[in-house]
């Protein structure tokens, strides 16, 4: 194993793998309505724009990682990291997808649509282990909300 290997946090081994299978699941789920709506070219454009929010969550969560690297962790260097990782997300997403809307390799509509669909899928998928790792599990809300064992919402 490389020393690099060795370095990275078990953290974001996980959050990679968890990424790349929603991608991949975004990806699955967004082929056949493109290639019916757009054909092949709407295909590629779905491969670019599934790549574009990957690349995007995998360079939030780096940057989100680096800011809790640095000092000892508490609540704020905790929400200090996570707007850090989203801002860096965003601002990286959206540099490469105007990248790619200025040379117009695809057609706009559906390689927008399609970037939009990725983009909020990812998101979703780092809010949660953003709670998770704040030590609030959303799948425990759920269930308090379901059988009325939680707080009242009223407090």
């Amino acid at each position: 194993m490389s020393s690099a290997a060795a370095k990275t946090p078990p953290s974001m081994v996980r959050y990679a793998v968890l990424a790349t299978a929603l991608a991949a699941i975004v990806y699955l789920a967004l082929r056949w309505p493109s290639r019916a709506l757009g054909g092949p070219e709407a295909i590629r454009s779905l491969g670019c724009a599934v790549g574009i929010a990957w690349v995007g969550t995998l360079v939030g969560r780096m940057l989100e990682g680096l800011v809790l690297r640095k000092r000892k962790h508490d609540d704020a260097r905790a929400v200090q990291g996570a707007m850090a990782g989203t801002i860096g997300r965003l601002f990286t997403t959206l540099g490469m997808l105007v990248g790619v809307i200025a040379i117009e390799p695809f057609p706009l509509l559906a390689f927008g649509l399609q970037a939009g669909i990725a983009y909020v899928s990812l998101l979703a998928l780092e809010v949660f282990v953003n709670l998770r790792d704040f030590g609030q599990n959303p799948g425990d809300r759920a269930a308090e909300a379901s059988s009325g064992t939680g707080p009242s919402p009223d407090a």
